[in-house]
């Protein structure tokens, strides 16, 4: 058993993958409604006007970064790679969101944090571990290495 393996057990890994997608779909998703008005979301100019109400200055600006951060963060924890450097811009996002718009804390019936807090929160526990062994990476990463092609095929696959 390799180094690699003893670090990072298959069900690290595992687990490490399924959170990473499920940001990615929800970061995807958020960066979408704001960027192209796809899944229900408001577009530049919906988001922008949201955006205006809470008084912040450039709100057209604020919505590409915003809408942009989300959706290309969230490619980036899709492939796993780049994910770190992505999870920065992430992270400082939904807290500034969580602060800014749900000043009421925890209270349910007016639009609590919890949602960007949890995606904010996570979104440092995946900058704390890193993407785990399933990345696009792996592949890419071993074929460049010139490790040969005598390892299996989950291994190859897992990025090991």
């Amino acid at each position: 058993m390799s180094a690699a393996h003893r670090r990072h057990p298959l069900s690290t890994d595992l687990g490490l993958l399924l959170i990473r997608l499920i940001l990615a779909a929800v970061f995807i998703v958020l960066g979408a409604q704001k960027l192209f008005g796809l899944f229900g979301g408001e577009g530049l100019t919906g988001t922008a006007q949201t955006i205006e109400q809470f008084g912040l200055p450039a709100p057209t600006i604020a919505a590409v970064s915003m809408g942009g951060i989300e959706f290309f963060g969230g490619m980036a924890f899709l492939l796993g790679t780049g994910l770190r450097l992505a999870a920065v811009p992430l992270a400082a996002m939904t807290f500034a969101v969580a602060l800014l718009t749900h000043p009421q804390a925890f209270d349910p019936g007016r639009g609590a944090v919890e949602f960007p807090l949890l995606l904010g929160v996570v979104t440092v526990g995946m900058l704390l571990t890193g993407p785990g062994r399933w990345t696009i990476a792996g592949p890419v990463r071993q074929a460049m290495s010139g490790s040969g092609g005598r390892r299996s095929a989950s291994v190859s696959m897992a990025g090991g």
